[in-house]
């Protein structure tokens, strides 16, 4: 009998050990399945990774590109501002220039209107008196 139930526990033992590989050869392919879906989406995330830092780095590049040509625009406008500035001083300058320049040459005029008009005023007054003589 000691042979029976060694044989009975045996067969027991290699029952129990099969069940233990059935369920480790399960466990097995659902981790190997796992893996093989995680390696694969490993390397989609790879290739993504890649890409976005290809995309980062260009993204990167036009701003520096941005940033700069922002800058020369930003210098231009304030160059543009103070030629445009200076200018107007300039034409502030030259519009009180002609505004004294003008009012000169009207005092100029009046006085030679005066001078022309007395001078007339002595010819006619000379014109009359010898007219008056004649009479």
């Amino acid at each position: 009998m000691a042979s029976s139930e060694g044989a009975a526990q045996l067969r027991c033992d290699l029952a129990e050990a099969l069940r233990g590989r059935g369920r480790v050869q399960t466990r097995l392919k659902a981790t190997e399945t796992e893996l093989a879906t995680l390696r694969s989406k490993n390397r989609v995330d790879i290739k993504r990774i890649s890409d976005l830092t290809a995309e980062r780095n260009a993204l990167t590049a036009r701003v520096r590109d941005l940033n700069e040509e922002l800058e020369k625009k930003k210098n231009f406008l304030k160059d543009v501002q103070d030629d445009n500035l200076t200018l107007n001083m300039e034409l502030n300058m030259t519009i009180q220039k002609a505004a004294k320049v003008q009012a000169e040459n009207k005092e100029l005029v009046d006085r030679w209107m005066k001078r022309i008009g007395r001078e007339a005023d002595a010819l006619n007054l000379q014109n009359e008196s010898p007219s008056k003589n004649q009479r």
